[in-house]
């Protein structure tokens, strides 16, 4: 019998190449596909935040206005990406109360159309 040494092996194998190759190609696509659902989400809570604004505007606007001068209106307001309706409905409920139900609605990026509604009670000021 012939006695055969072998050498150790430097180096990788072409095998071993490929197996990393897809192991790291399956881990990149899946990491780019997360930065794409992560800037949505992002986004979607931009204007949900941008939202929350305009309804805190609306309701000290509605705070400042004198009780008499309270009426329902319908109004927009556009900002970078995203253009909010906001409509506040002024509903009387006996003479020196009114619920004043203020709403902002915009149109998100997955295409749905979410809201956010606050009612208030107002009253007329006794002096």
């Amino acid at each position: 019998m012939e006695n055969v040494t072998r050498e150790r092996q430097r180096g990788i194998s072409l095998l071993e190449s490929m197996a990393a190759v897809v192991i790291l190609g399956t881990g990149m696509v899946a990491g780019i596909g997360l930065f794409r659902v992560q800037s949505v989400a992002v986004a979607q809570k931009n204007a949900y935040l941008g939202a929350q604004q305009h309804l805190r505007n609306e309701l000290e606007a509605l705070r400042a206005r004198p009780f008499a001068e309270l009426k329902s209106t319908p109004s927009t307001a556009t900002e970078a990406d995203s253009d909010y309706l906001i409509s506040t409905v002024v509903t009387t409920l006996e003479p020196g109360v009114a619920r004043v139900d203020t709403s902002v609605s915009w149109m998100s990026s997955t295409g749905q159309a979410p809201q956010i509604t606050v009612t208030i009670i107002r009253c007329e000021e006794i002096e």
